[in-house]
């Protein structure tokens, strides 16, 4: 779990994963999502958490599920498995991937 010293919250993956600024000409990145099954990874449906702690959990708690904080990048992947993204959105079929264009827009109000 990652600790920002700002606003004490906990995140569920490291920083670096966060979604860059991007470009004023516009980045590419390859956005990867993975689904999994709310019936069997719900921690407590009858517990309610407002803000942030909804989506990002809570420390030392099963909330929102029960997957480790940072799931699936709580791990190190086998590169022998998974030597690229296409491999392992091929393997993991509650997985996608799409190629997707970030960018900066300097004012935009």
């Amino acid at each position: 779990a990652v600790v920002s010293t700002e606003s004490g919250h906990y995140g569920r993956g490291p920083r670096n994963l966060l979604v860059p600024r991007g470009t004023s000409q516009g980045m590419w990145a390859d956005l990867y999502v993975l689904v999994t099954d709310w019936k069997k990874d719900a921690a407590n449906e009858d517990t309610y958490l407002s803000a942030s702690v909804a989506y990002c959990g809570k420390r030392k708690s099963e909330y929102p599920d029960k997957k480790p904080m940072g799931f699936p990048f709580d791990r190190k992947f086998s590169k022998s498995k998974f030597p690229d993204l296409e491999k392992m959105v091929k393997d993991v079929p509650n997985s996608a991937t799409k190629q997707i264009k970030i960018i900066f827009l300097e004012n935009s109000d």
